[in-house]
């Protein structure tokens, strides 16, 4: 993976808590979630809308174009990477596999962060199976 979401990796495991207060802690933890999104896409050829934590704890991963109903898409080797980890298009999470055709979901903060670590180890392949050596479990 890039050099960008690994460092931003390791700034997101390295944030000390008790080091700030927690406003300002939320605050640094959802800048590098965001930049690790944004750098994440980018892996890929990728780039997403405008995202944040919303209220509900939710962040949104959606291709840039996708809310203006152009053919935009994540991909095979993105969409790979992306179900590694619960995701929701709808109500409820799912651990079914990202379709490449998708370009849009919402992912928990909680599971961002997951995604981001897992990221930065993944090196994606379409022949990879759950049983070679270096396949990543899903969460």
């Amino acid at each position: 993976m890039s050099e960008s979401l690994t460092s931003i990796v390791d700034e997101l495991n390295n944030l000390d808590h008790g080091a700030m207060s927690p406003v300002e802690y939320s605050r640094r933890r959802e800048n590098c979630l965001v930049r690790g999104l944004n750098a994440l896409a980018a892996e890929y050829g990728k780039e997403i809308e405008t995202t944040r934590i919303e209220a509900n704890g939710d962040m949104c991963f959606n291709i840039k174009g996708a809310d203006r109903h152009q053919q935009v898409e994540y991909g095979e080797e993105l969409a790979e990477v992306l179900s590694l980890v619960p995701r929701r298009t709808g109500a409820t999470y799912v651990d079914s596999p990202v379709l490449p055709q998708n370009n849009w979901m919402w992912i928990d903060h909680f599971r961002v962060a997951q995604l981001l670590k897992l990221a930065a180890e993944h090196t994606p392949s379409a022949a990879a199976s759950p049983d070679d050596a270096g396949a990543i479990p899903r969460l």
